[in-house]
């Protein structure tokens, strides 16, 4: 395909700097043309930084204005699913930051708009197509581990301990239950299959400060969940955006217990580690993630420069969808996918305002 995928990209923050931007603009089959702020002065300053001809504070205008291929969506969530109708219904492939929506309802539709289009429709799961989880994965489907018990998922970050940004607001999102999540819930599914019921307590924990910008409405800074699996697995998922964790800033862990063995895997920023006790053996087998899941990255690099680098030059998030458009690439997670997430996140809160196990429809 000689022609370029024309891409807009709406959101300005860090994470579109540090991720979306060099993961679009390093793949030879797609240009980023054109990039919306809410504020004009920051889109601009990001388009000159890059490289990018166009910068725009309105999405609509951009959308009828680029003749795009595409839109990547790395805005709050709050605007998620205005943002992704308007694409959609110009017959444009999007790519939207996970939780899809505020609700079901929104994910819903989006789903259904997306499907009717008959286009590339995309959530940016990012941590699925990390090399832990994806050694992870393989090592239980050739069955290391034989029939799986139990699933143990945990990710912890710091960043709500002032409750400060739109991510705990409880108007505009949803938390550290949709922020981070909605990554463990989806990887859950891979591993776990398909959620049947959901226990949960969900809590705003924060540390006060007298000159701290702080919402009037908290979202969620931590999230315990129980979950049972169709397939039998029982899992429980742990997030909270209050626990310190000094320069490692992040961290995830997970634990796979069946028949034959337990996996037990932590990724930090600074990090990652693989561990396998097989039935019958005393001592844990240390495993090192093979390199062909790392692919090109530069395995001399810091471990956090490696964790980018697999995001940015690899098939995975904006340029995943590159490679979906151009039409060899299937393995990815789309809206129907963002929407089963959206369901286990919505019978999440129902179960901590019931005290009661939701079964997820």
């Amino acid at each position: 395909m000689d022609k370029k995928i024309r891409i807009g990209l709406i959101g300005t923050s860090g994470f579109a700097e540090l991720i979306h931007i060099p993961a679009i603009q390093n793949h030879p089959q797609a240009q980023l043309v054109s990039i919306c702020g809410r504020r004009i002065e920051r889109a601009e300053e990001v388009a000159r930084k890059f490289g990018i001809q166009r910068a725009y504070d309105n999405y609509q205008a951009q959308i009828m204005n680029d003749a795009l291929d595409a839109i990547v969506i790395a805005t709050p969530d709050d605007m998620h699913f205005d943002v992704a109708l308007c694409a959609l219904k110009a017959k444009m492939h999007v790519l939207c930051e996970k939780p899809m929506g505020l609700n079901v309802e929104q994910a819903q539709e989006m789903a259904e708009v997306a499907q009717r289009a008959g286009v590339i429709h995309m959530v940016n799961f990012s941590w699925r197509w990390a090399p832990l989880y994806c050694y992870v994965r393989d090592l239980i489907g050739d069955g290391r581990i034989g029939k799986p018990f139990f699933l143990n998922m945990a990710y912890h970050a710091s960043h709500g301990l002032h409750l400060e940004g739109w991510r705990f607001d409880a108007d505009r999102a949803m938390g550290a239950l949709g922020d981070l999540g909605s990554h463990m819930v989806h990887v859950g599914t891979l591993i776990g299959g398909e959620v049947k019921t959901v226990s949960a307590s969900l809590r705003s924990f924060s540390v006060h400060e007298s000159d701290a910008t702080s919402t009037t409405q908290p979202a969620n800074t931590s999230a315990c969940l129980l979950v049972e699996y169709a397939t039998g697995v029982q899992g429980m998922i742990h997030v909270s955006a209050v626990t310190h964790l000094g320069a490692e800033a992040q961290q995830q862990t997970i634990e796979v217990s069946g028949s034959d063995g337990t996996l037990s895997g932590i990724m930090s920023f600074r990090s990652s580690g693989l561990s396998l006790v097989r039935r019958g053996c005393d001592e844990p087998e240390e495993l090192s993630i093979p390199t062909l899941y790392w692919q090109q990255v530069d395995r001399n690099k810091d471990h956090f420069s490696q964790l980018i680098e697999c995001f940015v030059s690899q098939r995975a998030g904006s340029r995943a969808l590159v490679d979906a458009i151009v039409g060899d690439f299937t393995d990815f997670p789309d809206f129907r996918d963002g929407l089963q997430v959206q369901k286990i996140i919505a019978a999440a809160f129902e179960s901590d305002r019931t005290g009661k196990k939701v079964v997820v429809s």
